[in-house]
């Protein structure tokens, strides 16, 4: 469909006799109406998003509105049972309303996905946090055991150094010296 359009006005006129010049301006109104300018639309008052063109970016490959707010729609998921099918990719989230926790289809290696959630709480060492929902004023952290943080406390009522004992493999808050050999 091509879009025409026309503007007319009237001349404006200009003339000069011996020592005056006289310009005449007649003040029109131009009127200009157009259809399917900016949006392409088949039927004039109607809109189709699947007429809009729109440019591929990241993981979107659409290149019309309608396809591309189907390809967003399909990135995030609000349901009870875990999404599947051809159109999953990497970084998908899913709101699991069943469990009231948020889960991100991530890649386990090879071609393998799987849904994982996103931590809150508490996190355990063993996946990056600390285990801990609390830690004291003073306190340090330590491994005094295999995949476990703990908050050592220094008690604060006494002035302590820090110990590591060797044949234990712990560091603990101490008030004595050893006066052993160094």
């Amino acid at each position: 469909m091509t879009t025409t359009i026309d503007i007319t006005e009237n001349v404006t006129t200009v003339s000069a006799s011996g020592t005056s010049t006289t310009i005449d301006i007649t003040d029109d109104v131009t009127t200009v109406s157009a259809y399917s300018l900016a949006i392409p639309i088949s039927v004039p008052g109607t809109l189709a998003a699947s007429n809009i063109v729109t440019t591929p970016y990241g993981t979107l490959t659409a290149n019309d509105l309608n396809t591309t707010l189907q390809q967003i729609a399909d990135q995030d998921y609000r349901q009870d049972s875990a999404p599947s099918g051809s159109t999953l990719a990497q970084g998908d989230r899913w709101y699991d309303t069943d469990d009231d926790v948020l889960k991100v289809y991530v890649q386990t290696g090879g071609s393998s996905y799987e849904w994982q959630t996103l931590q809150s709480g508490t996190i355990a060492a063993t996946e990056g946090g600390t285990g801990l929902t609390s830690i004291a004023k003073g306190s340090i952290l330590a491994a005094n055991s295999a995949n476990t943080l703990t908050a050592v406390d220094g008690g604060g009522s006494t002035d302590k150094m820090l110990l590591y004992t060797a044949s234990s493999d712990t560091i603990s808050w101490t008030t004595d010296i050893d006066g052993g050999t160094y």
